[in-house]
């Protein structure tokens, strides 16, 4: 029973660690044409320089939050474990189920956006503010999701040990 908990904790926690690339992947703009004067293309060149200078910083700053987000996880962790109502058992469950929701929210956000990608405006305005209002939305609900899988990580140590020991 522990080690499925174990795999599917694991596999959830190093997944959102080291999907940080995935998540801050930009939609690839629409190809250009290869008749188009040397000014545009240098235009275009300078564009996804630029694109790819703010998508480096994101990577960046999402790992430095998904590390941050690990503070605040153990000490939450903490608190409901020593609550009556909550102990080991139901805060794990809480942050289970929970983290599993999420993880399921950002699978269905993840193809939401990538589908409405096609669907929105011609226009830069529109498309930039659905990007990062989409943007926005997936990094909470990946910031929210690895507090939850980290705070039952941290559980899962307690919960194992005292069934191994019996000394609780």
């Amino acid at each position: 029973m522990h080690f499925h908990t174990w795999f599917s904790v694991c596999l959830v926690y190093y997944g959102m660690s080291f999907s940080v690339e995935k998540l801050t992947a930009k939609e690839n703009k629409n190809g250009s044409d290869t008749s188009s004067s040397d000014s545009t293309a240098s235009k275009e060149q300078a564009a996804s320089t630029s694109t790819s200078y703010h998508q480096t910083y994101e990577i960046y700053l999402l790992a430095a939050l998904l590390a941050l987000v690990e503070i605040p996880a153990c000490y939450l962790a903490n608190v409901l474990m020593r609550m009556r109502n909550f102990g080991r058992r139901g805060s794990t469950f809480l942050f289970f189920i929970g983290s599993g929701v999420l993880s399921g929210l950002l699978n269905f956000e993840l193809t939401e956006t990538s589908g409405n990608a096609s669907a929105t405006s011609s226009s830069g305005k529109d498309k930039n503010q659905s990007s990062s209002t989409a943007l926005v939305l997936t990094w909470s609900i990946v910031l929210l999701g690895k507090l939850l899988i980290t705070s039952a990580f941290a559980l899962l140590y307690t919960l194992s040990c005292a069934k191994v020991s019996h000394s609780y």
